[in-house]
């Protein structure tokens, strides 16, 4: 018989420890980063990690180590979510391979920016995540496998008597998604119902 895991997560959690050998790290603390793998917010998959390790670093390996081992049981993966922690083509092309769907936080970057700001007004969506009003607008995503056809969805959100230099009123985060099935309303709903690990 096989199981079907609806929500796979991958995460980086600090683990606080005063032990000789773990290491400080920028959480301002000596400790741990195990890597930790989730169905419906059960740990399925836990690996060692030095307290000073990158979030990326190995990363890729820890995930498809952590996904074979489940799928060796006969479990199958519907979807994951990752922030942006995740957001490189070796960890995408893992997490592709395994799930039949995805979506992580995309890390922004100049290109990215340039890209949000060309959106024409007419193409923002409005739409109220979490009691807060916000926009929508889905673009091509081109950072890393173009030919996989990715979309990438932007929310907009007004920002509270605060302006960033480079985004002015707004908060802009984006995710990386391989399907175009959902609206853009549907991703980012996906994507808000977890806290994101910093």
């Amino acid at each position: 018989m096989t199981a079907v895991a609806r929500d796979q997560r991958g995460a980086n959690q600090f683990i606080p420890a005063e032990k000789q050998d773990s290491k400080y790290s920028y959480k301002k603390a000596f400790g741990y980063f195990p890597g930790i793998a989730q169905v419906d917010g059960m740990p399925f998959y836990i690996e060692g990690r030095d307290g000073n390790a990158n979030v990326k670093l190995g990363q890729a390996e820890t995930l498809r180590r952590a996904f074979e081992a489940a799928e060796s049981r006969g479990v199958k993966f519907g979807k994951a979510r990752m922030d942006c922690g995740s957001y490189a083509s070796d960890i995408v092309d893992v997490v592709s391979r395994h799930c039949k769907t995805f979506y992580i936080r995309a890390m922004m970057c100049g290109t990215l920016r340039d890209r949000i700001h060309a959106i024409p007004e007419e193409e923002w969506e409005q739409a109220e995540i979490n009691y807060q009003k916000c926009w929508l607008a889905r673009l091509p995503f081109e950072s890393f496998f173009p030919e996989k056809g990715y979309s990438l969805v932007v929310q907009r959100t007004l920002c509270d008597g605060q302006t960033n230099i480079l985004d002015g009123r707004y908060s802009q985060p984006s995710y990386t998604t391989s399907t175009g099935i959902f609206s853009a309303l549907s991703l980012v709903r996906l994507s808000a119902s977890r806290p994101h690990h910093v």
